[in-house]
């Protein structure tokens, strides 16, 4: 990390900006182009859990590559200056990168969801079989993390 000044060490501190995050970048690796997407998610485990319909995209590039990176940003504030390179911003972010799976059972499935829905609503929910039946789980294991902030 470049900026020593602004990295962010403790584990502990990286899930807090997970955990505040509203949503992420997943970023994938096509075979001519990179992929980006701003997602829902959930973390537990070492890992990132996002859902998605059974088909498209970000899948085709999963089963293809399954390397990924993911960002997470918080608490921005846009700093303003009467110049323009003294502009800023105050942040803090996560950056991760791992290993995509697609996680296609049922208990899969509702582990996951219930993962993310634990991050939104603070609680767990049961999921029927056609409430499953239209979604896929995508489970980012972490390999590294690394975090940093400007307050």
């Amino acid at each position: 990390m470049r900026r020593k000044d602004r990295e962010i060490a403790s584990r502990a501190e990286m899930e807090g900006i997970l955990a505040r995050a509203e949503y992420g970048v997943l970023s994938l690796c096509g075979r001519w182009k990179p992929y980006g997407v701003a997602v829902n998610f959930g973390y537990s485990d070492n890992a990132i859990y996002i859902h998605c319909a059974p088909e498209g995209r970000k899948l085709g590039l999963i089963r293809g590559n399954p390397a990924a990176a993911f960002t997470a940003v918080g608490n921005t504030k846009m700093i303003r200056a009467e110049k323009a390179c003294d502009w800023s911003s105050f942040y803090e972010s996560v950056f991760i990168e791992g290993r995509a799976a697609i996680i296609d059972d049922n208990a899969g499935k509702a582990a996951g969801l219930n993962t993310i829905m634990r991050k939104y609503s603070g609680r767990e929910y049961e999921f029927g079989a056609d409430d499953l039946s239209g979604i896929v789980i995508i489970r980012i294991d972490i390999d590294t993390m690394t975090a940093k902030c400007k307050k």
